[in-house]
């Protein structure tokens, strides 16, 4: 014979309550593309962190779209990841020694030489590339910060991507659509 359960009285939550359980929540960092819409959906974030990766394509892009010559291009490209990438091994070897003036200083070398890397491309009229390394330079920078404060954000979001590539083989491997 079934027996239906007893119902046990629960105290009602107060909104107080609810309202400190919710502000308790740790805000987390985001890696993401440079996609204006994912940026604002995260602006309550820690910090947003712009995959390297997508910033010098975004970049080429850009330089592409204002019929920046080849050569040009090439040079820009090159010099924004050689940046990219001197900061990143200042950070790699960072999280081995903890030297946080070392790290503070590169920090402030990196955006210096964005800003004369913003300076050249407006100095050859152009201003979409310049104008998108300018409204997201501490965004690039978001990896080295957190290190500073001990936490660990990575620089790319291939990682992510590549587990969605995987889900798409996956699925369509059995007959379904993504």
């Amino acid at each position: 014979m079934f027996k239906p359960k007893k119902k046990t009285k629960t105290k009602p939550k107060k909104k107080n309550d609810i309202m400190e359980k919710k502000t308790k929540k740790k805000r987390k960092n985001v890696v993401c593309d440079s996609d204006r819409e994912i940026n604002n959906a995260f602006g309550g974030a820690k910090g947003i962190q712009i995959c390297h990766f997508h910033a010098v394509k975004y970049v080429d892009y850009c330089l592409w779209k204002e019929d920046a010559p080849k050569n040009f291009r090439k040079k820009m490209r090159r010099i924004l990841k050689s940046r990219l990438s001197t900061l990143q091994n200042s950070v790699k070897k960072f999280w081995r020694d903890e030297d946080t003036e070392r790290l503070k200083d590169r920090i402030s070398w990196f955006r210096e030489e964005l800003d004369r890397w913003v300076e050249r491309a407006e100095g050859r009229d152009f201003a979409l590339a310049a104008n998108y390394i300018r409204r997201v330079r501490e965004k690039l920078l978001t990896f080295a910060e957190a290190a500073l404060r001990g936490d660990y954000v990575p620089y790319t979001n291939n990682k992510v991507e590549r587990e969605f590539r995987e889900n798409v083989y996956r699925t369509k491997r059995i007959g379904g659509s993504w």
